[in-house]
């Protein structure tokens, strides 16, 4: 990009960053599936305190928002720099149109972070309704093991089809 103008591929690379950090805020929603959702321990912590249920599961919510948050913006701060240098400059010259690339770009990434978080917060609550709580206790450390291998596994193969690798020949059907 910094020699020659860009010619429409950079959304396919700016697709895969996306999809990179998607599949990093699932990894990191599951592995912080015990802090989702308010337990016994929070309860008893918080319940001699003199708040209210709505304020505990206000507060966890806001919490769990901020965390989302900062993960994502942290992820994209070095992708957001690095396009909005390289690639507003082919359309114009103007700050305001760069400061409005970084803005597009970060607002994306925090978008797509906290939808695989809250997909992520759908399958434990939906997992968590079907088997009942003591149920869900027992079969919850396989489900996230199993979710994690396929998440690592997804980065593997979202990585190999970006660097056009041919270690996966049947990923060039499409």
């Amino acid at each position: 990009y910094y020699i020659f103008p860009e010619n429409g591929r950079s959304w396919v690379e700016k697709a895969y960053i996306i999809t990179i950090f998607m599949i990093l805020m699932g990894f990191i929603s599951i592995l912080e599936w015990e802090v989702i959702f308010l337990d016994k321990r929070d309860f008893s912590n918080l319940c001699p305190l003199p708040i209210g249920p709505r304020t505990m599961f206000l507060s966890k919510f806001i919490s769990l928002c901020m965390f989302v948050g900062l993960c994502a913006l942290s992820m994209a701060s070095l992708s957001t720099f690095v396009f909005a240098f390289h690639l507003p400059r082919w359309n114009s010259n103007s700050i305001s149109y760069g400061l409005k690339y970084c803005m597009a770009h970060s607002l994306s990434i925090l978008g797509a972070c906290f939808f695989m978080f809250f997909v992520s917060v759908f399958f434990v609550g939906l997992l968590m309704t079907i088997l009942g709580y003591r149920r869900f206790e027992k079969i919850s450390i396989y489900f996230r093991g199993a979710l994690l291998v396929a998440f690592v596994i997804l980065i593997f193969f979202v990585l190999a089809e970006s660097f056009g690798s041919e270690i996966f020949p049947f990923s060039k059907f499409y």
